[in-house]
């Protein structure tokens, strides 16, 4: 069973996070502002090319802002309908008593994850895959991602600016704890002998 180790998360984060810490800022405030710009509809084109830009940097390649755009390429119309179907599904689940909401907050990175570091190329697909992930590690997925907000907003404390500098580590963590997953859903299905 795949599951999520939190400790391996938030300090995978750090070191990603430590690697390039100015692009992580500077990624974070044009994700905001386009995130804004667009009400929220490209959240997931945007978080599916960020996703790929920390992948392409564990290759050992460096981190580029470009790369955050990446999706709109190849995978703007796959990542834009994931990203609506997995927050239409987050928001029912808000409307029913807030608890169902928050238990489904996961889902969304879980289904941007499935087609940037997975395999899926349909976004029913990677919802579903997303769903897989999220049944059998609800709790500490929800744990994972209060920890990671309240790192990322520890910034606010310091005069308020300082939420500059702790705001990327909720995106880089959404990545570790995904790619954490997806990684380990890649091991248990490699054929026995392969690497």
């Amino acid at each position: 069973m795949n599951s999520i180790d939190l400790g391996r998360v938030i300090s995978t984060t750090i070191d990603i996070y430590k690697r390039d810490w100015l692009m992580h800022i500077v990624a974070t405030l044009v994700f905001s502002i386009v995130s804004g710009f667009s009400f929220g509809l490209l959240n997931g084109t945007l978080m599916a090319g960020y996703f790929r830009a920390l992948k392409a940097t564990e290759q050992g390649n460096a981190f580029q802002l470009g790369d955050m755009f990446s999706s709109f390429n190849d995978q703007l119309g796959l990542s834009l309908i994931t990203g609506l179907i997995a927050t239409v599904l987050v928001a029912v689940g808000f409307i029913f008593c807030f608890v169902p909401g928050l238990l489904l907050l996961p889902m969304i990175p879980l289904a941007i994850g499935a087609i940037t570091l997975g395999t899926e190329t349909d976004g029913v697909e990677a919802i579903k895959r997303a769903w897989e992930q999220l049944k059998e590690n609800w709790l500490m997925a929800l744990i994972t991602m209060i920890v990671l907000s309240f790192l990322s907003s520890l910034g606010a404390i310091l005069c308020g600016v300082g939420i500059l500098l702790t705001a990327p580590l909720y995106l880089v963590g959404m990545y570790a704890m995904t790619s954490q997953l997806y990684t380990q859903a890649d091991d248990t299905t490699a054929p026995a002998g392969t690497e």
